[in-house]
């Protein structure tokens, strides 16, 4: 089961397919549009001062996916998120939001 509570906080049972549209707007209001190079990185980690988990780049910039066996492995409890746009002709990360990731148990797994 997925699901996202206050637009930023997602939830994921352990082995779970997540699949979410992120949109990346300008600051006033409208769509951003993409450049040649740009990136949009998702970054897990258990807290904002420790490395990084997991660090998957979403696809055509607006789609995260994470797959079951990304997300098997993952012990359950909190994490933190960050998403972020690293445009290529800039050569530097401009934050977009950041959340709390929850992983539940799944039943096969304990």
């Amino acid at each position: 089961m997925v699901y996202i509570k206050n637009y930023k906080d997602i939830y994921c049972t352990q082995g779970d397919y997540v699949s979410i549209a992120c949109q990346i707007l300008e600051p006033d209001d409208t769509p951003y549009n993409p450049q040649s190079g740009d990136r949009v990185i998702f970054r897990l980690a258990k807290t904002f001062d420790s490395n990084k988990i997991l660090e998957k780049n979403l696809i055509g910039n607006s789609q995260l996916q994470l797959l079951p066996v990304e997300t098997i492995n993952l012990p359950f409890g909190d994490y933190i998120y960050d998403i972020r746009l690293k445009n290529g002709a800039l050569y530097n990360d401009t934050f977009i939001c950041e959340g709390k990731f929850t992983v539940g148990r799944g039943l096969n797994n304990g």
